[in-house]
């Protein structure tokens, strides 16, 4: 097994960064050989939840958050199978809410007893509204579910990454406690594919507005950029000049792109080589 570490430790390592002026930066694993690569590279934070291996599998990623998959479950799988590979680098696991099957309290248990450093609220319904959003909510499945999961590791003194879409949202998971609040812009843009994202600026201005309310609430708390526009290290140092985040969480952008690309350039390269007859 890996190393497994408590809350402080991780705010420690997370705040020694924060008083060098230097990024925090968290990224997803969705497979022991992505999660490995980014340890050995120096990353803050590994986060493992179900949209991972859906998009390494060459789906959307957005499929995770449609439960066509057991989420809970696939997080469960990947900390048998990933934490072990991974040496120095706290583990955080994605939690759905909405699971009939599982105690949600047990679950937390289960996962910070495989190996587990923190929990964040994956796949999130929090980018969800009108009617749907409303009758999940009336359910208890809905983004009110997720701020209990927030409040329920801070109670178990668990380390935790919240996802959240607007003000109130942010404000809901601060007060609930999180360490790290990650305001979400939006799908990340990809070459392959003409999402219509916000402009870095656009981003950051929204970002900065949610930072604005989320240390209001906490003067302590971890606020980092996701999303949208910030798909590769050119587009974040840019995001990191004009907002006042500390950190940047990755999951396409660390996982599934850097890979794509450096597949699809190989296998050219290769296919371009001559033969010596």
């Amino acid at each position: 097994m890996g190393s497994k570490f408590t809350r402080q430790e991780v705010l420690d390592r997370l705040n020694r960064k924060r008083a060098e002026k230097k990024p925090i930066i968290i990224g997803a694993g969705g497979v022991g050989l992505i999660a490995k690569a980014a340890d050995k590279a120096g990353i803050d934070i590994i986060m493992s939840y179900c949209t991972g291996p859906v998009r390494m599998n060459g789906n959307a990623g957005q499929l995770g958050y449609m439960q066509y998959v057991d989420c809970n479950g696939i997080s469960l799988e990947m900390g048998h199978k990933i934490i072990g590979r991974v040496k120095d680098t706290p583990m955080v696991a994605g939690i759905g809410v909405g699971d009939p099957y599982r105690d949600i309290d047990d679950l937390i248990d289960e996962l910070t007893g495989i190996g587990y450093s923190g929990i964040t609220n994956v796949p999130t319904l929090g980018g969800h509204s009108g009617a749907l959003r409303k009758s999940m909510e009336r359910e208890g499945i809905g983004f009110n579910g997720e701020v209990k999961l927030i409040q329920k590791c801070r109670g178990k003194n668990i380390f935790t990454i919240a996802y959240a879409f607007d003000e109130e949202q942010v404000k809901a998971m601060v007060q609930a406690g999180t360490d790290i609040i990650c305001p979400h812009v939006g799908v990340t843009r990809d070459k392959a594919f003409d999402f219509n994202v916000l402009t870095v600026e656009q981003a950051a201005e929204k970002i900065n507005r949610l930072y604005d309310v989320a240390v209001k609430e906490n003067p302590d708390v971890i606020v980092a950029c996701h999303g949208g526009p910030f798909a590769d290290p050119e587009s974040v140092q840019k995001g990191f000049r004009l907002t006042k985040a500390d950190a940047f969480v990755g999951a396409s952008t660390v996982e599934r792109i850097p890979t794509e690309e450096a597949i699809y350039e190989v296998v050219k390269e290769f296919s371009s080589l001559t033969l010596g007859k």
